[in-house]
């Protein structure tokens, strides 16, 4: 019996054009006119055309209209078939609307002014949000980084076009390094929506309320709280846009200021210490900022002997240690008690960087003691925190400002930025 195998026939370059458009789902009356292959350049170019007596939807008004002309031919980047970059290229019809006048026609593959198609734009968010730089996303798609960015920034606008305001309460004003030296942006975030809304150059007032203004006017007066660093700057900026709100100074920045004072007693008396022959406070700077409850047990072991000579690095500490009772209060009036007996007893201490500290904390016990109220931090601003700062080094620095907010919110403004391809209809 013969088993040899049957014959095949050859498609024709018409069947794989009709196979294309299978594959693109391309409604009528778009069809696959003519593929043309590149092997050199590994390119695939899929030409797309209509039939002369089509007409096409008013993007204004949706009634159908004649083809009135043609827009110069266009060139879209689309999905790669079998490694090869395909291309979607056609003249886009223009039609004339009896109401509108002269319009560019809806493509059901890509805008009109844009340079990809809507799957690709699709691929490359899922991406740009798996890789670690944009760079790395570009080897995997084999696209430009401008290409990429342009697809960033297109979904970003979309996101943001999207995005709902309207349960806005919480705040938190944060401020971020962006260049090397004394350059900072200011960043707005949602606290109750864990989000990103807006970023703006600067950290003065006017430059903080530039992220604030993100928020609508009419919800403005809604705004109960915002979680702020001991700043002038950012007070006056949240004063002037949410005068109702209460300001709800950040327990971790407060925190903050403290190690810092600790560290600068540390400091004066280990240079004090060493005149007289004595280095017992040498490396010892992590010891006082982690903590007992974080430290191993040879750490704790040196921590407490050194504790117990009673320097007065070990007293900086214990008032550091005592604030962070402040936060344990049950209530505001029970804050201010607890305040005013922890700076009493921090003052008679006489070490100058507590004092000031002392006093800076006085100045601002208003905004400590509404924590009791709101209960909020920019403990997650923080967090986003770290994040900004890894995408700035997996991008070695932003030269351009526009580009920083643009990877900000795109990572950390939980846009919705489009369905994906396995569920658009």
């Amino acid at each position: 019996m013969d088993k040899s195998l049957p014959a095949t026939s050859q498609a024709s370059p018409m069947d794989v054009a009709r196979h294309y458009q299978r594959l693109l789902g391309l409604p009528d009356p778009w069809v696959v006119s003519e593929l043309v292959e590149n092997l050199a350049q590994q390119t695939i170019e899929l030409q797309l055309s209509h039939d002369a007596k089509s007409r096409f939807a008013c993007p204004h008004c949706q009634q159908p209209c004649p083809v009135y002309d043609h827009a110069p031919v266009r060139r879209w980047r689309h999905l790669d078939a079998l490694q090869f970059r395909t291309f979607l290229t056609t003249r886009p019809p223009r039609i004339n609307c009896a109401k509108h006048g002269i319009c560019n026609v809806d493509l059901p593959w890509a805008q009109f002014h844009s340079r990809w198609t809507i799957d690709v734009e699709f691929r490359a968010i899922e991406a740009l949000q798996a890789c670690s730089s944009i760079t790395a996303a570009c080897r995997l798609l084999k696209m430009s980084w401008n290409m990429l960015q342009g697809i960033m920034k297109s979904a970003v606008e979309k996101g943001l076009e999207r995005r709902s305001l309207k349960e806005l309460r919480l705040l938190g004003l944060d401020e971020k390094s962006f260049l090397r030296g004394q350059s900072y942006i200011s960043v707005c975030s949602d606290l109750d929506g864990r989000r990103v809304l807006e970023v703006s150059p600067g950290r003065t007032a006017e430059e903080a309320m530039v992220a604030l203004e993100v928020v609508p006017l009419a919800q403005r007066g809604k705004i109960a709280a915002v979680a702020m660093d001991l700043s002038e700057a950012c007070a006056k900026a949240v004063r002037n846009l949410f005068p109702k709100a209460a300001q709800v100074i950040d327990r971790y920045h407060v925190s903050a200021l403290l190690n810092k004072a600790l560290n600068a007693v540390r400091q004066s008396e280990h240079a004090r210490l060493l005149r007289q022959g004595d280095d017992v406070l040498k490396g010892t700077r992590q010891l006082w900022l982690y903590g007992p409850e974080n430290m191993s047990d040879a750490m704790l072991l040196r921590f407490e002997a050194i504790a117990a000579m009673n320097l007065q690095t070990s007293k900086a500490w214990q008032v550091k240690e005592n604030f962070a009772g402040f936060w344990e209060q049950p209530n505001a009036e029970i804050g201010a008690r607890y305040f005013e007996n922890w700076s009493a007893s921090s003052l008679e201490l006489k070490l100058g960087p507590v004092s000031k500290v002392v006093k800076t904390l006085s100045h601002y016990l208003t905004g400590l003691l509404s924590y009791f109220v709101h209960r909020i931090t920019n403990a997650m601003s923080e967090g986003f925190n770290s994040k900004i700062q890894s995408l700035k080094s997996a991008a070695r620095g932003f030269r351009s400002f526009a580009n920083y907010r643009i990877r900000i919110l795109f990572f950390c403004g939980r846009l919705d930025m489009g369905r994906t391809p396995a569920t658009a209809s």
